[in-house]
């Protein structure tokens, strides 16, 4: 994956991701003398530096691998918690972060040929539901999507999708060519090679025509049809034609559009807020959006204007008003007036 397709991702992620807690201030990573820890709001050092690999911390614990670790499977791959207290999974060889307080986790077989099992841990790091699956996704609103392949000797006979509930259960049978997570109540999937809506029961409500389809956000998802983008409401009615390049999710009543290579806004109603001429955008949150022109990312208003000048090599959304910026892939934070709690250093 490139550069730009990773921002693509990592934007989509941390716009879809649910709030904090008012009680709990942002634990945010930076690098000192190439370990990561974590720092507060305020710029101080909360979690020391002690690992090599780390995601953000999600329900309450983030992903870490510590700094000494030099095999995939072994136990200094784990989790912290807000205290910078370490817990490691043993048996699993794949950890990915938590959802709705649960994380799957991946456990290989112990001989040749034997199956790799896929589970769910909670918290403590407990093993709450064990699988069979494939390959299995995150819980969103309640349910995950699972992936059951049926194999005749070397051979896959059988790839679809469905859906189990946090008991474990399989309450959407696997049907389904591909399977997206739930938003508002509906989750996109593949039949027949085309892209539709699903509700929480596994019923069709918005039949698959789409070539590609994203997640709904204020009763809007982005769909394509052909090679040109537009969005469909809840009852699959194409509300903003499919004129664009590329489209992402509305946050705030805006969502990112590209049109002639350059990206811009629109509100639900379809109108243009802000008149495509940047290279890249991530997506307004809290008044402000990255924005890339001239090479250099900056952040912009509502309207369009710069507020903080183009002067970072990389930057994210504002969230509880701070921003990661990176300079020489460096990262640091910023504050709404642009001034650093934490400047980038290697």
């Amino acid at each position: 994956m490139n550069r730009s397709s990773s921002l693509s991702l990592i934007l989509v992620l941390i716009l879809l991701a649910p709030g904090r807690s008012d009680s709990q201030e942002q634990l945010l990573p930076v690098s000192v003398g190439g370990r990561t820890g974590f720092i507060n709001e305020s710029g101080r050092i909360v979690i020391p530096p002690a690992y090599v690999e780390w995601h953000q911390f999600s329900s309450g614990r983030a992903l870490v691998r510590l700094a000494d670790d030099r095999h995939p499977g072994d136990s200094r791959i784990g989790y912290i918690d807000r205290q910078g207290g370490f817990r490691a999974i043993p048996g699993a060889d794949r950890l990915e972060d938590f959802h709705e307080g649960l994380a799957s986790a991946r456990f290989p077989g112990v001989k040749i040929f034997s199956a790799v099992h896929w589970c769910y841990i909670d918290s403590v790091g407990a093993v709450v539901i064990r699988t069979n699956y494939e390959t299995v996704g995150d819980f969103s609103e309640g349910l995950a999507w699972v992936e059951e392949k049926i194999h005749f000797l070397f051979f896959v006979k059988s790839d679809t999708y469905g859906y189990i509930d946090t008991g474990g259960s399989l309450v959407i049978p696997t049907r389904f060519e591909k399977a997206g997570n739930f938003s508002e109540g509906l989750a996109n999937v593949t039949l027949g090679g085309k892209r539709g809506y699903i509700d929480r029961r596994g019923e069709i409500v918005i039949a698959p025509r789409f070539d590609a389809a994203g997640s709904f956000s204020t009763g809007l998802a982005a769909v394509r049809v052909g090679d040109k983008w537009g969005y469909v409401d809840t009852l699959g009615t194409l509300v903003i034609p499919p004129v664009y390049e590329d489209a992402r999710v509305f946050v705030g009543g805006l969502a990112a559009v590209r049109s002639s290579g350059m990206w811009g806004f629109v509100r639900r109603s379809g109108e243009t807020a802000v008149t495509p001429r940047f290279a890249d955008v991530s997506g307004f949150q809290e008044g402000f959006s990255a924005a890339q022109s001239g090479g250099k990312w900056g952040y912009i208003d509502t309207t369009g204007v710069f507020r903080i000048q183009p002067q970072f090599d990389y930057a994210l959304p504002f969230e509880h008003g701070i921003a990661a910026v990176e300079i020489a892939r460096a990262r640091g934070y910023i504050d709404a007036t642009g001034k650093y709690i934490w400047e980038p250093a290697k």
